[in-house]
């Protein structure tokens, strides 16, 4: 008649077995049992490799109702970052990831289902992505991984000598660098979705010292894109 103290499990699942005999009966037991949900992501979690792997956290289970997770993808002197997703399952338009460029504050992209999304990359060197859920049908989950592009990689000598200003800038950005003997170069500002706003492409020699307009380009983060007969440079810049 001594009412047994409380059990766990140290798994998802309990088994309870009752048993009698044939001839002494009695009132029998009741019983009531709660359960604790995992928690397989929470809160924002930063990543500043270059690159790494990350998922919902459920492993080989679905993923939990409710759920709010963010990953803030801040690679060290990253030129772009590309998103790659290798498992993709969640209930469709309702269980959601959000990919946000957090320099611009734009959504990339908004993926549900059980289609795999293309890669998405951002033209800012970061990324943000939210990962949230409502009460019912849950599903596996996703599993990705993101790569980066450094800053200014083939020519440190060029790279020091190009000037950008200002930076902020507003109507006009001024580009300027040496260059030995003579050579093409061909300027590129690629804005936040990867397309290209502006090119150019001259001849020079020596000096290259330019002022462009940019007054119709819209506000937030661009790549400035410096190519040359023999090196290829990029850099950050913000219109505001």
């Amino acid at each position: 008649s001594t009412l047994p103290s409380d059990i766990s499990s140290t798994a998802s699942t309990m088994f309870i077995k009752f048993t009698s005999n044939a001839t002494v009966n009695s009132t029998g037991w009741m019983a009531t049992y709660i359960t604790t949900y995992a928690n397989y992501c929470s809160g924002v979690t930063t990543f500043t490799a270059p690159s790494d792997t990350f998922s919902d956290g459920s492993g080989i289970y679905d993923y939990i109702s409710n759920t709010d997770c963010r990953w803030s993808l801040e690679p060290s002197n990253a030129a772009t970052v590309t998103l790659h997703f290798t498992d993709f399952n969640t209930e469709p338009e309702k269980d959601k990831i959000r990919i946000v460029d957090p320099i611009s504050s734009i959504y990339l992209a908004t993926y549900s289902g059980s289609s795999i999304p293309a890669d998405i990359t951002s033209y800012s060197g970061q990324l943000y992505i939210i990962f949230s859920t409502n009460s019912f049908n849950n599903a596996s989950g996703w599993k990705a991984y993101y790569t980066s592009t450094p800053l200014g990689v083939t020519n440190n000598d060029l790279q020091n000598k190009l000037t950008v200003f200002p930076n902020p800038a507003h109507d006009k950005l001024n580009i300027s660098f040496n260059l030995t003997g003579k050579q093409k170069v061909e300027l590129q500002f690629i804005d936040i979705t990867g397309q290209v706003v502006y090119s150019t492409i001259t001849n020079i020699t020596g000096v290259f010292n330019k002022n462009i307009d940019i007054s119709s380009l819209a506000k937030g983060a661009y790549l400035l894109k410096v190519v040359t007969s023999e090196n290829v440079i990029t850099k950050k810049f913000f219109i505001d």
